[in-house]
């Protein structure tokens, strides 16, 4: 008896040692995998149409959270309180196909920001999202940034995410000068921050008549880190590039998914508050000087939860895709597209914008 129960503590013990080294070894292939960009990165661009920004002073910018075509009405997600993981294949492609096609109805917006479009993932059944984008968008030149890409994401463990890559997309009808990556500092901790987003935000440039620039920020912040002191740290990143190219004189719209809510939000939102998602952090009030404008709609909501399928009387709500612009840029509208999340969990959002005293610097020069 005595020698059966050491036989079995022996066998107990080796079991337990496999998995502890089969564990240890995941952990260090996948840290020498590990998919770690540095802080600036050029973007080689797409650029097939070279107009230049001449005679227009007014634009339009459309920023898009896709969720990779896999977030629809019908997903919850495991990471959010939910119970699946992806969607159906069934359900990815009708996804994809309705965003696209409302992408391809909108032929007057002169700038586009996407969030979560994948290139090789596993949940959206491999399919590569960016090339189809870019195909969609023909007419537009183009710049892409990774910022997930893990070769194997081993949660939940009997039904992992499995392997992900995929980014971020910026389009413009005009002609680019300059595109880069700029990363966010990485506020997981270890071993999360192995299996989780590395943040940025893409950096476009383009020549205005006034010798000065257009600089469009796309954003992704982070969400599943809980403490908000560390996500901080990814908005000062932003915040000071903001500044430093306003201080140029140079004309400045950042948009994209922040994950947070605008300052002064619960003051100057005219929504239902009551279905707002309350554990949503927003910015402080002296983010930015005074002059800075938060342009978003006063009335809908952009994002929903995905702790179940959405219901639109339970399904809590905010709204965290937005813009900020430099004080020399004139907000003329801006609004949420509402889609109900049919196809995504997040709604896209517009803003049509004017750039003040373009032509001042060449009127003194004549």
């Amino acid at each position: 008896m005595v020698a059966r129960f050491k036989k079995l503590i022996k066998k107990t013990g080796l079991f337990f040692g496999i998995l502890i080294i089969l564990f240890g070894s995941f952990l260090i292939f996948i840290s020498l995998k590990d998919y770690s960009p540095p802080d600036f990165m050029p973007l080689i661009f797409n650029q097939i149409n070279v107009s230049q920004i001449e005679n227009d002073t007014t634009f339009s910018v459309i920023s898009w959270n896709i969720g990779y075509n896999g977030l629809g009405k019908e997903m919850d997600f495991f990471y959010d309180g939910g119970q699946q993981v992806r969607t159906s294949e069934k359900l990815s492609l009708k996804y994809l196909k309705n965003n696209f096609s409302f992408i391809e109805k909108i032929d007057s917006v002169d700038f586009w920001f996407f969030q979560e479009v994948d290139l090789h993932s596993k949940r959206s059944y491999f399919v590569d999202q960016m090339q189809k984008l870019t195909e969609s968008l023909g007419a537009y030149n183009s710049a892409r940034a990774i910022n997930y890409s893990v070769s194997w994401v081993p949660v939940p463990l009997l039904n992992p995410m499995g392997k992900v890559e995929a980014g971020m997309m910026s389009f413009s009808k005009y002609a680019l000068i300059e595109a880069c990556r700029y990363a966010y500092p990485n506020i997981a901790s270890w071993p999360d921050n192995l299996f989780l987003l590395d943040r940025c935000f893409i950096l476009t440039r383009f020549l205005l008549p006034n010798d000065k620039h257009l600089v469009l920020l796309n954003t992704h912040n982070s969400y599943y880190v809980t403490n908000d002191s560390l996500r901080k740290i990814e908005l000062d990143v932003i915040r000071e590039k903001m500044l430093e190219e306003f201080s140029a004189g140079n004309y400045v719209i950042a948009g994209g998914d922040w994950n947070r809510l605008p300052a002064r939000f619960n003051n100057d939102f005219h929504g239902d508050l009551a279905k707002l998602q309350v554990s949503m952090p927003s910015f402080t009030d002296d983010f930015l000087p005074e002059e800075w404008v938060w342009a978003y709609d006063r009335l809908q909501f952009t994002n929903r939860e995905l702790n179940f399928p959405y219901d639109e009387l339970e399904t809590k709500k905010s709204s965290i895709d937005y813009f900020i612009v430099s004080p020399n840029v004139e907000v003329v509208e801006n609004f949420v597209f509402n889609l109900k999340f049919e196809n995504s969990d997040h709604n896209p959002v517009y803003l049509k914008f004017r750039l003040n005293d373009l032509y001042i610097h060449k009127t003194d020069q004549r």
